[in-house]
């Protein structure tokens, strides 16, 4: 049995690769594209790498939800962001949530499962 398959991580993205408009406050949409992949090197199949790209600089953080939920904070803003995600739990549906900050757009919550 692969560790893969061991884990049973499921891997099921509610936000895949599409984009996301939102405006408010009189401000231009924010869009942007999030893409996440599960084990992105082939070694710690607990962590995944969410890549968020935009037309405007952005920042992200995200917390994955569970008994002991784990957070982390990312204060870079980029148009092309990769953030790592640690703190996976085996043999159940990981639930992370993911907001976006655009400037000087609202933030914007992800929820994905893996």
């Amino acid at each position: 049995m692969s560790t893969r398959s061991k884990f049973r991580i499921y891997f099921s993205l509610i936000v895949g690769s599409f984009l996301i408009g939102l405006s408010g406050c009189g401000s231009p949409a924010f869009e942007y594209s999030i893409e996440a992949k599960l084990d992105p090197h082939g070694i710690s199949p607990l962590t995944a790498l969410i890549q968020v790209q935009s037309k405007k600089e952005c920042r992200a953080s995200i917390k994955v939800l569970g008994e002991i939920p784990v957070e982390q904070s990312f204060e870079t803003n980029a148009f092309n962001l990769e953030i790592p995600v640690v703190g996976l739990y085996p043999n159940k549906t990981n639930n992370v949530v993911v907001p976006v900050r655009g400037k000087p757009a609202p933030i914007i919550f992800n929820d994905m499962i893996f």
